[in-house]
């Protein structure tokens, strides 16, 4: 009868809430540990044994040694009562307990549930130190969103399949209520299928829940193809939507990516989200860096809120927009709708983990502790530009009014040409130079797409060739044209795609446009193409004349006489190999980090406008391992040619034809 008792009284300990069983708890501790009950009294050497409290950083143990060597007997069931709750609750948060209901959440793990909990959010990056915690947070995650909602579809993605079993399937069996593990191995209970071994996962790749909610494990090796139609996450009741308002914790997920998730995935899932308004969440350690994928996805990120790196220097700025000494939480990724959050190693409490992980990472690189410790890194596998940031970022608005405007254009057979266009300010780096500021790319990933994609090839960095490289057929009068285009400017204050000029240079041309009613050309100083190129005869389009002769000849109208190509007097730029030029970028990228930025004493050379796409993807992935046929090599060309040409500033108003003339 005692043990049948017993088990009524696991079993009603078991069905409170952990939020009801803790507060009893610290209740119970509070009233015991009321000094005036102690007294000098001794307790035998197995009674000290037996109240030696399990060590735990999430449930605390206020009694000492001594206080149970003191305690009068009156006071000892009290502290006997309290120990045995306090173990029983160590054990149900346990993985052989119940960590499903009684399971602790850390206070990053609640950070990252308000960021992504927010409505413009739709999925969330976590970069985590070893041992941070982060995929714990999502397995649990997942389990209470699929115990949650019912007839619901999550999947569960990792690179392999003997790495899913164990890392993912393990988790999210670890996760399962009692009651759910409790069918494993049995006949269909209804709708349910859960057969899971710890050598083999679950059978077929997926669970099914009593409530039919169905989460299937799967690979990036899959073809993504095969999916389409699917919808991720489930169909909420009002009544679900009022239970998740209700818990912080309780969130519509569709899928959990793990790892080196391929961009090809990352677009799958972000779709098949989208028809339930369901959320997603990727985990990644950047133990070598971050991939392409997901630099594409966070792009340049801005940081929100940052936390005191203590395994780094205090007096060095390591983020752009961090003070010193700190590394990243919270971001807001370059991609609408996406947050991004850094799980730091010591933000684990259970012991030993942050002790054994800055033990390893004594004497290492800074970049290594960074990424190890901190979860974070910026640069993919061997980066070119590593130096390339926020800081050389900037909003059309920001850009120069007194400036000498220069093109650098790189023709190519068959593909499109590519283009920049920079504006060379009066105003001097911090090495003597005049800064420069890209203002421009051609073809504009607005309108005609990316230049470079994220490879579906892991070990492709630089991308592949992406729809804006398609021919368009163009000759190089429809090029003429085309530049022509781009550096003209209305009176009506409106730029070619119809929106209003913000280019103070530009919106002074306007200006003077339309007091004088006519329409206006950027004065372009000088203009660059691509040496080799811009010599050989083979891709003009007579076969015996080269581009730039073509470009400096003029083209009219074979009835009309009428100049519809005017002369473009274009230089060769610089032949030098890719390693110099790539030396030289940086050399206009650089900074101290180390020193707050003045924009004097301390300033780049080279900037960007946030409107040139294709030039940030390339500088913020390009790492110059791909060859020809890499994604982005066309554009980092273009900012060698740039680079090795050392424009500076002078007035082209008064030296017009000295540079080109006003095309």
């Amino acid at each position: 009868m005692r043990q049948r008792c017993g088990g009524r009284k696991k079993k009603r300990i078991e069905q409170k809430s952990a939020k009801e069983a803790k507060m009893e708890l610290s209740m119970e501790i509070h009233s015991a540990t009321a000094k005036e009950h102690l007294c000098p009294t001794g307790v035998g050497k197995e009674r000290r044994a037996l109240l030696r409290a399990t060590p735990h950083p999430l449930v605390p143990w206020e009694f000492t040694e001594a206080d149970v060597a003191n305690a009068p007997e009156h006071v000892l069931p009290q502290i006997l009562q309290a120990y045995h709750k306090r173990e029983e609750l160590i054990r149900l948060a346990s993985d052989e307990g119940n960590p499903f209901l009684y399971g602790f959440d850390l206070p990053h793990w609640r950070d990252a549930d308000r960021e992504l909990r927010r409505p413009d959010m739709k999925g969330q990056y976590i970069g985590g130190g070893k041992r941070a915690t982060k995929s714990e947070r999502a397995a649990k995650r997942m389990v209470q969103a699929a115990m949650a909602f019912p007839k619901g579809r999550m999947w569960c993605m990792q690179g392999s399949e003997k790495t899913s079993i164990a890392e993912q399937q393990s988790l999210i069996w670890k996760y399962l209520p009692p009651e759910i593990k409790a069918l494993n191995g049995k006949k269909r209970h209804g709708a349910a299928k859960i057969n899971y071994s710890q050598d083999g996962g679950f059978t077929d790749r997926i669970l099914v829940l009593p409530n039919r909610t169905e989460m299937h494990f799967l690979t990036y090796n899959q073809d993504y193809k095969e999916y389409q139609g699917w919808q991720l996450g489930a169909q909420l009741s009002m009544d679900m939507e009022d239970a998740m308002a209700d818990r912080a914790e309780l969130i519509n997920l569709g899928a959990w990516l793990d790892e080196d998730a391929t961009w090809e995935w990352v677009n799958t899932v972000r779709l098949r989200c989208t028809t339930r308004n369901a959320k997603w969440i990727w985990t990644f350690s950047p133990l070598m860096g971050i991939t392409t994928a997901i630099k594409e996805l966070i792009g340049v990120a801005r940081t929100t809120e940052s936390r005191p790196a203590e395994l780094l220097s205090e007096q060095r700025r390591y983020v752009d927009d961090c003070p010193p000494g700190h590394m990243p939480y919270v971001q807001q990724a370059g991609t609408p709708g996406v947050s991004v959050l850094y799980f730091h190693t010591i933000l684990n409490p259970f012991p030993p983990n942050y002790e054994n992980v800055r033990e390893a990472l004594q004497g290492k690189p800074e970049s290594q502790i960074m990424q190890d410790a901190y979860g974070y890194a910026t640069d993919t596998k061997h980066r070119a530009c590593p130096m390339f940031g926020q800081v050389h970022i900037v909003k059309p608005g920001q850009l120069p009014m007194v400036r000498l405007n220069v093109m650098v254009q790189d023709p190519a057979g068959n593909r499109n040409w590519c283009a920049i266009w920079v504006a060379v300010s009066s105003q001097r780096a911090s090495n003597g130079k005049h800064k420069k500021y890209i203002y421009r790319d051609w073809p504009n990933a607005q309108a005609y797409g990316a230049w470079a994609v994220p490879s579906s090839n892991p070990n492709q960095f630089d991308g592949d060739r992406g729809p804006a490289q398609r021919s368009m057929g163009y000759g190089i009068l429809q090029y003429k044209q085309e530049w022509l285009a781009q550096e003209r400017v209305l009176p009506t204050g409106k730029r070619l795609d119809g929106t209003d000029e913000v280019d103070p240079y530009r919106v002074k041309l306007a200006a003077e446009a339309k007091e004088r009613e006519v329409v206006v050309q950027e004065v372009i100083g000088e203009r660059f193409i691509d040496p080799r190129a811009g010599r050989d005869a083979k891709i003009s389009e007579d076969g015996g004349t080269c581009i730039i002769d073509l470009l400096g000849a003029e083209q009219r109208d074979g009835k009309s006489g009428e100049v519809i190509g005017p002369v473009m007097d274009v230089q060769p730029a610089k032949g030098l190999n890719e390693r110099e030029g790539l030396s030289a970028i940086n050399e206009m990228l650089h900074y101290d980090k180390k020193q707050d930025l003045d924009g004097v004493m301390n300033c780049p050379e080279l900037y960007v406008s946030e409107e040139c796409e294709q030039v940030i993807w390339a500088l913020s992935n390009y790492t110059g391992t791909g060859g020809e046929n890499a994604g982005c090599k066309d554009i980092m060309d273009l900012l060698r040619y740039l680079a090795t040409a050392d424009v500076q500033y002078y007035d082209a108003t008064v030296r017009a034809a000295w540079g080109g003339g006003s095309y």
